[in-house]
């Protein structure tokens, strides 16, 4: 079953991720707002996405997907 998580642009958009087409992710640190964030590479758009939640926030959730899964 697929498993799909929602993520957060800097706009306050929302942008629901499909975890298996997750390629990687890295931390960021975003230099206009100065905070922590994460860099996603996906399958789907071979694009990166920029989104607020960090790498440790990113795989919470992921977690959370399989668990509610099950």
């Amino acid at each position: 079953m697929t498993k799909f998580i929602e993520l957060h642009d800097f706009s306050g958009d929302s942008t629901f991720i499909n975890t298996d087409r997750i390629v990687y992710f890295s931390s960021r640190t975003s230099k206009k707002e100065g905070i922590s964030c994460a860099l996603i590479c996906t399958h789907r758009t071979e694009a990166f996405l920029i989104v607020k939640e960090t790498p440790e926030e990113i795989l919470e959730k992921i977690r959370e997907a399989e668990v509610s899964q099950n």
